[in-house]
């Protein structure tokens, strides 16, 4: 209830809590699954909108024989791969199953982010949808701090105020 209401008083949505998974999702246009395991939440696809997307950042168990087959979606088309043998997910194991060679999907017909966005993949987007990313935060943080340290030491940029606190976290003591 206080998630609840605190999202409510500050971006004045309306959140609604609910009973059980199918619920959230049944009329989603977005769905976002960041979950850890014990177990890790299951999504049936047939409770899934004709046009949803699911975006996996955390483990989950979902049939991705459920999507349409040019809608299955990656950061890097071999980060799922390399999870797996790294981490071993439910989700993890079921795009290697999937993409293994008695599998129903190639490789190399996932598609990537980077292509959709640069240019070079203009196939459409309508349709159930799943995209796992599974980009790795301290990177984007190791990344974002270099990157940031070359616009200081070549004086680019501006500096931009955000916001003046975090937005989840309880208010400092002034």
């Amino acid at each position: 209830a206080r998630v609840r209401d605190d999202l409510r008083d500050r971006l004045g949505v309306t959140v609604t809590a609910v009973d059980s998974t199918r619920d959230a999702v049944a009329d989603a246009d977005v769905v976002v699954v960041s979950a850890s395991r014990n177990p890790s939440p299951r999504i049936e696809t047939a409770w899934l909108a004709s046009d949803a997307t699911v975006i996996q950042l955390g483990d989950l168990r979902i049939d991705l024989e459920g999507f349409d087959t040019d809608r299955i979606f990656c950061d890097v088309r071999t980060h799922p791969l390399e999870f797996e043998r790294q981490v071993g997910w439910d989700v993890t194991r079921t795009f290697t199953d999937a993409v293994s060679s008695d599998g129903w999907l190639a490789l190399e017909d996932v598609r990537t982010l980077h292509e959709l966005v640069g240019g070079s993949d203009d196939r459409g987007t309508r349709g159930r949808s799943f995209l796992s990313s599974l980009g790795l935060p301290m990177e984007d943080v190791a990344w974002g701090t270099e990157v940031y340290r070359n616009a200081v030491a070549d004086d680019l940029g501006r500096t931009l105020t955000l916001c003046s606190e975090p937005f989840l976290s309880a208010p400092s003591e002034q």
